[in-house]
């Protein structure tokens, strides 16, 4: 249901925001040159303030039984994917720099991957 849905999307949105201020406040109690946290502070910031307009957009979006509102669902289904896509990134950005200051192993860093099927 279009619902449904619409809770998927707060969720999604809600994820990525969480996401973005776990990795916040990791790499900033973190005893490492603050040039080496720049670029991923960056990213994470962004990947806020998407997840940011992404949340208000859904909460925004009332079902109907219209096309504009389901182009307007389609639109908020497509700008979850592109919040996971940067999700990813962040997260494979991450996992290299911890590895490059010595905070994880190699071995310890699990694959980022998009599960396609729903079932995984």
């Amino acid at each position: 249901t279009p619902q449904m849905e619409q809770e998927n999307l707060k969720w999604s949105a809600n994820y990525a925001s969480d996401f973005a201020k776990l990795v916040q406040s990791y790499i900033n109690k973190e005893f490492v040159p603050s040039p080496d946290k720049a670029t991923l502070l960056t990213q994470a910031a962004i990947l806020a303030h998407h997840a940011q307009v992404q949340a208000k957009s859904v909460a925004a979006y009332t079902p109907r039984n219209t096309k504009e509102s389901e182009f307007m669902l389609k639109d908020l289904k497509a700008r979850a994917v592109g919040l996971q896509e940067e999700c990813n990134a962040l997260e494979v950005q991450w996992n290299v720099w911890q590895v490059q200051h010595g905070l994880q192993k190699i071995e310890d860093i699990e694959m980022v991957y998009v599960r396609a099927d729903p079932g995984c």
